[in-house]
């Protein structure tokens, strides 16, 4: 069957939602339209090199994305500090992530910083320490946590919490609209969301119930003998009660993670920062994170921690005092690369790393 050529309405035109819009890259060699404009990227990357994000506007990105999308898998010209271009779109959606924001401007941001990473990265070797790597049937999954018996599943399908056990058994349900899912203790697991209201506590395949809230719950999380949740304003309350017990100074929680005792907060709209709370004091302070933009998820395994970037398609390790040591994976929807990495989970030893845009669940070595 032959592809319909692509046209640049289709590009510019944003009426997309977030499932479709980011799925094109150039590495996909798309098919182009007669009427595809013949642009200069070098002469586009010249001018933009050294821009800081907020002077970009519109006018700048759609001719860069039409042009990037021409270059197909062909190298970026030399001379251009791509990189440094993609980064200042990484920080123009953040930018528009805040209260005010657009949601046109991020989007575009957004995109035009994916086919960016994808040629910078085109070169980029497979990941020495990849063990191996799955993909969900699924699409769009937003979190996997392995069980004893089996694994639990987030996705972005109308049953989107399913269950597979290692005996056959399956078990699938709509719970709101789940980003993440944790475990509680004694086989008691939470589906939490940062865009619905109040959440869920999965007990088995056939058994979950509902814990309302008038916000969105980003995390829920077991500490001192009972369990906490943190909604998107950055609540802390006690469950059951209701009672709440901190409020941190964030604007919005877009992912978090209890690791050891304490809470890791990334509102994406702050870039290169984590907000930490100690769980002994709900007392919290910020975090540089150096080379990471927008934080997506965290984890430890011995001394040392790891994080993703929803931008730039990494896994980073720093040290126990949160120094950058190392960088591994590149960006792409190849085998062993990262396209808007979400979740990273450590299982039997290894760092387990699933991309939203293609559901690539990647194993790797610590590094």
């Amino acid at each position: 069957m032959n592809r319909p050529a692509l046209k640049p309405a289709d590009i510019l035109d944003d009426s997309n939602g977030s499932f479709g819009y980011y799925q094109l890259l150039p590495s996909d060699r798309p098919l182009l339209g007669a009427d595809w404009p013949s642009l200069d990227l070098k002469d586009l990357g010249g001018r933009l090199d050294g821009v800081t994000f907020g002077s970009l506007v519109e006018e700048d990105i759609d001719p860069l994305s039409l042009a990037l999308l021409a270059l197909g898998e062909n190298s970026l010209p030399p001379g251009i500090d791509w990189h440094g271009i993609a980064t200042q779109l990484s920080l123009l959606y953040a930018f528009h992530l805040k209260p005010g924001g657009e949601r046109r401007a991020r989007m575009r941001a957004a995109r035009a910083n994916f086919y960016l990473r994808d040629r910078i990265d085109a070169e980029a070797p497979e990941c020495p320490d990849l063990i191996d790597e799955r993909r969900f049937p699924q699409p769009f999954v937003w979190d996997w946590l392995p069980l004893p018996e089996g694994e639990l599943v987030a996705d972005s399908s109308e049953l989107n919490v399913s269950y597979r056990g290692r005996d056959g058994a399956a078990a699938s349900a709509r719970m709101g609209l789940p980003t993440q899912i944790d475990s509680l203790g004694s086989g008691r697991y939470s589906l939490s969301s940062c865009y619905s209201d109040g959440w869920y506590e999965w007990t088995g395949p056939d058994c979950h119930e509902f814990h309302g809230h008038p916000r969105p719950v980003v995390l829920v999380f077991a500490v001192h003998g009972g369990v906490h949740f943190l909604d998107r304003d950055g609540a802390i309350y006690r469950a059951g009660t209701g009672e709440k017990v901190a409020r941190i100074g964030v604007e919005a929680v877009w992912r978090a993670r209890l690791v050891g005792t304490n809470i890791y907060i990334s509102d994406w709209g702050d870039p290169r920062v984590l907000t930490v709370v100690d769980t002994n004091t709900w007392s919290y302070d910020r975090i540089g994170t150096g080379p990471v933009l927008l934080t997506n998820d965290i984890c430890k395994i011995g001394d040392r921690f790891y994080v993703i970037d929803k931008m730039q398609g990494r896994v980073f390790s720093f040290d126990d005092g949160f120094k950058p040591l190392d960088a591994r994976m590149s960006f792409g929807k190849g085998r062993g690369e990262l396209f808007d990495p979400i979740t990273l989970r450590v299982h039997q030893g290894n760092l387990c790393v699933l991309s939203w845009l293609t559901g690539a669940l990647a194993t790797i070595r610590p590094f």
